[in-house]
């Protein structure tokens, strides 16, 4: 008994589906670390680009005073009035000159740890 053309492609079909399907039971784990790599990076440029909250813009202060914020996401430091700082979570801090000022930014406002508070006139 011999197989005709037709059975004998039939036969080399399935074996490179059952090939097919063993090669993606047992996928290569580099390709499982990268995968796991590509979707992390992928959240977390998603979470900054889309998500992460923004203080640049204008405050202002008790004195009527308008201070400039630019806030740059992706490395949390930031610029107020030339001077620099650093927002980590909700704390704000900004090396003056010779000092380091501490506030808690919450609800469009700035707490300074000396009691003043900068309320947002605009951001971003």
């Amino acid at each position: 008994m011999s197989l005709s053309d037709v059975e004998v492609a039939e036969l080399k079909n399935l074996i490179r589906v059952k090939d097919l399907v063993r090669r993606t039971e047992n996928p290569n784990p580099f390709v499982i670390i990268i995968i796991i790599i590509v979707v992390i990076m992928l959240m977390y440029i998603l979470y900054v680009k889309y998500i992460k909250k923004t203080i640049s813009g204008i405050w202002i202060d008790a004195n009527e005073k308008e201070h400039e914020i630019i806030h740059d996401k992706w490395s949390d430091s930031i610029m107020i009035d030339c001077n620099k700082g650093v927002v980590k979570g909700n704390l704000v801090v900004m090396y003056t000159e010779k000092k380091m000022e501490l506030g808690i930014w919450l609800n469009d406002k700035i707490n300074w740890v000396d009691g003043s508070v900068w309320h947002c006139l605009y951001g971003e």
